[in-house]
């Protein structure tokens, strides 16, 4: 068995520094840093637990609001479908401009007052050929616009035939106004019924004038 001598003591009698009683080991102090470490871990590793979490229903959120605008999209696309086809299936001539007093739309009745090719959708109003004889259209358009309060009017077609042109805005569901509605109903038949009542009360007027002075000159 060997036995290892002392060490030497110092020059002032002292035993060396690291043999002193007392002092904390290298791996004690490791120890501790390890221990932080596997804490800041274990807390990151919470964070993230928390994060794909978060991100978990983020995407389900995602999700039932893209199902929910696809079927928002579907029924607009639809209703759209179904305006169309009523517009076009509509017995009134009506023709929509935007407030720039330009085309937008237009039903197939319109059609027969209006040479409305699609050239001419989006394009001013005033450019497209009519068999309308209505100078006060477009001061009566811009009126609505400015006042909102409707303009009819009765004018002339081709063909001897009246319509009751009537100028609407065009309201949106927020209630603001986004151009105009212009409707044209043909009188024709009452325009004619109107004329021969004037005439005949004309007539009748003139009839009474003339018995009337008869009767003076009866009565001289």
């Amino acid at each position: 068995m060997c036995v290892f001598p002392p060490p030497p003591p110092s020059a002032d009698g002292d035993l060396p520094a690291a043999a002193a009683i007392g002092e904390p080991s290298r791996a004690g102090g490791s120890g501790k840093e390890l221990q932080t470490l596997l804490d800041d871990l274990a807390a990151l590793n919470h964070a993230l637990l928390d994060i794909r979490s978060e991100n978990s229903a983020l995407h389900e959120t995602l999700d039932d609001t893209q199902g929910r605008l696809q079927r928002t999209n579907l029924e607009v696309e639809r209703t759209s479908t179904e305006l169309a086809n009523l517009l076009y299936s509509a017995d009134s001539a009506v023709v929509f401009l935007d407030s720039q007093l330009r085309l937008r739309r237009y039903t197939r009745a319109a059609l027969e007052l209006m040479q409305l090719a699609g050239k001419y959708v989006n394009g001013p109003i005033a450019a497209v050929p009519s068999s309308l004889d209505d100078p006060t259209f477009e001061g009566d358009a811009r009126a609505v616009l400015a006042d909102l309060h409707p303009r009819e009017a009765e004018i002339k077609a081709a063909g001897r035939r009246w319509f009751s042109r009537r100028i609407i805005p065009y309201s949106t569901l927020e209630g603001a106004v986004d151009g105009l509605v212009v409707t044209y109903s043909d009188v024709t038949s009452l325009k004619a019924a109107s004329d021969q009542l004037t005439a005949r009360g004309r007539q009748q007027a003139i009839l009474a004038s003339l018995v009337q002075r008869a009767l003076d000159g009866m009565e001289v």
